[in-house]
């Protein structure tokens, strides 16, 4: 008896947790966030990640063996047809035909029960497990120096209101607002008994006439609280939503750019989304909820006073119905997720963000295990220089770039800004010196102007031609029926690709900029439009870094940095088109 209660109080602990995946390419580290789960390694991907840091490439299974191992778990690759797949060591980890990993947690007579980190759980029949399993699975389990201990990042409840003045005050008014409505709803069936047990029985019509306006009266008061409740809660929802909004967008643009390499465009609108639930959650359905409790203890307590035998059969239908949403909450969690990640595919369009010195010994890998993008690279620009960055395609000009414009954080090495680390310096004081243009800028729906400014609120007209002056494209702007009130569809698609390259070029110089970054960024222009841009540029004396292959753009450089020789190279001027030696 006492083995087979050990036995069932460690099944209940050892419980496989569903994890979902949050980035596109992590489906791996939520399998084997879910699997150390099960043996007692609570850790949510926040934490899985500082294990293990996953590249755009996503994680082979040998990258996963390196991870269990990290983590103390021991593990076997296994190669397993249908039948053979029944004997593996549960739960374990499948190569799958779609989503590179699922987790197995179970056979059963006629299937196996599967979670999906993009799917959630799931069961699916043996026919659909043959047609997805690749015959390839890792077995994973704890070795002798495994330890069981919690790893996560939790969020207070507190944490989200605390910087909300007045809530609490509101709060309760509403409440106090709630319970008054519910007080005066049910004295008015009380004042119909009266009518129908004492007034009318004793003949006495004034007692009624004098009942019945009382109720009317009564309901007239009631509606009145409750037009004031609706305004109460909705000056909250609009209260919370501008902070909270504002608050996770001024988050989203100080995220690293792979953040959002890593999450579909649709994800993180998805989430965005989200936000509005919650609020709902916490104003009109927080309220209804503790009112509904407090209403169901008076009315219990009510019903057991007329009849204890009624009382009891809705308490038994009350726990009945309990049973049931409890044992029927996986299930709907599950298709909750599965829900709002085809929201997230629907979901398009919602970021148009701009993708948007001296560098020492800076290296950088996308993730560990993967080789070097580039190492131990030495550069130095003095202020109004300008130097080209060339090499082959894929040798890291672009990362290069953006390690440097401080999209993507350095592991391995410094940059510093007139002398001071940027990661002392700060990055939001450092960007407000730097300006960064790719090839592939975006436009936001709005006017040129709009889009020029950046959408400043009171936005300086004359500097923005000036700008639109240097960057070439005033005349044409000029030419158009509506000038710089023009509209730009939403990403900048009623102008053409050179078009939308001068506008942002424009853009990052409205911003005055000390520094300017870009990569690619006149691709789409005619020989002569690039050389008047790049005499305007260099008018105005700003440290110009750049990407580029064209041989006449490299030749407007002051310097020439190969990058796949890690040197700066010369040019010889002897060559129309630029040739370059050691």
């Amino acid at each position: 008896m006492i083995i087979a209660m050990k036995g069932y109080f460690e099944a209940l602990r050892q419980r496989l947790p569903v994890m979902m995946q949050t980035e596109a390419t992590e489906c791996g580290l939520a399998c084997m966030a879910m699997i150390a789960g099960y043996y007692g390694l609570n850790m949510d991907l926040q934490a899985l990640r500082k294990h293990y840091q996953v590249s755009l490439k996503g994680m082979s299974l040998r990258d996963l063996i390196v991870l269990a191992d990290r983590l103390s778990l021991g593990s076997r690759p296994v190669r397993a047809d249908l039948d053979s797949a029944r004997q593996l060591k549960t739960p374990c980890i499948l190569h799958w035909s779609f989503n590179p990993f699922v987790v197995l947690k179970k056979f059963s007579r006629h299937g196996a029960t599967i979670i999906d980190p993009a799917k959630g759980e799931r069961k699916i029949s043996l026919t659909e497990l043959s047609q997805h399993f690749t015959g390839i699975a890792l077995e994973i389990w704890p070795n002798p120096h495994f330890q069981r201990r919690t790893e996560k990042k939790t969020i207070r409840l507190l944490d989200m209101f605390k910087n909300v003045s007045g809530l609490s005050r509101a709060l309760a008014h509403i409440l106090t607002l709630s319970f008054c409505i519910e007080l005066l709803a049910m004295a008015v069936p009380l004042a119909a008994q009266f009518i129908l047990d004492m007034a009318l029985r004793s003949g006495d019509i004034n007692l009624v006439s004098l009942i019945t306006w009382g109720i009317i009266a009564l309901l007239i008061f009631r509606a009145l609280l409750s037009l004031v409740r609706a305004w109460m809660v909705m000056s909250i929802k609009y209260t919370l939503g501008i902070q909270w909004n504002s608050g996770l967008f001024s988050h989203l643009i100080r995220l690293p750019v792979s953040y959002f390499e890593k999450r579909h465009i649709g994800d993180v609108r998805s989430r965005f989304n989200s936000l509005s639930v919650v609020q709902d959650a916490f104003t009109a359905d927080m309220v209804a909820s503790l009112l509904d409790i407090v209403v169901v203890i008076g009315l219990f307590f009510l019903m057991w006073a007329y009849d204890g035998y009624l009382a009891a059969v809705t308490v038994l239908i009350s726990l009945t119905y309990a049973a049931i949403k409890f044992f029927l909450f996986s299930a709907y969690r599950s298709a909750n997720l599965e829900a709002i990640a085809h929201e997230a595919k629907q979901q398009s369009h919602f970021l148009e963000t701009v993708r948007s010195i001296e560098v020492k010994d800076l290296s950088y890998r996308c993730g560990d295990g993967e080789p070097a993008v580039f190492e131990h690279v030495s550069l130095s620009i003095k202020a109004g220089e300008s130097i080209a960055i060339v090499g082959p395609s894929g040798c890291g000009k672009s990362t290069l770039l953006k390690c440097m414009g401080g999209l993507v954080p350095q592991k391995c090495g410094s940059i510093l800004f007139n002398g001071v680390d940027t990661h002392r310096l700060g990055l939001d004081t450092y960007r407000k010196h730097i300006a960064y243009v790719l090839q592939e800028d975006k436009l936001f729906a709005g006017s040129l102007l709009d889009n020029i400014s950046s959408f400043d609120i009171h936005p300086d007209s004359e500097w923005a031609l000036e700008c639109a002056r240097l960057a070439s494209i005033h005349t044409e702007i000029d030419a158009m029926p509506m000038k710089y009130e023009t509209r730009v569809g939403d990403m900048g698609s009623a102008l053409s690709g050179g078009q939308r390259q001068r506008v942002s070029l424009a853009r990052a110089l409205y911003k005055r900029p000390r520094i300017l970054f870009l990569d690619e960024a006149t691709s789409d222009l005619d020989i002569d439009n690039e050389a008047r841009i790049n005499d305007a540029i260099r008018a105005l004396k700003i440290t110009r870094i750049f990407v580029a292959h064209r041989p006449t753009m490299i030749a407007m450089a002051d310097r020439v940095f190969d990058l796949s020789k890690n040197a700066e190279i010369e040019m010889e001027k002897e060559s129309p088109y630029v040739l370059f030696t050691q």
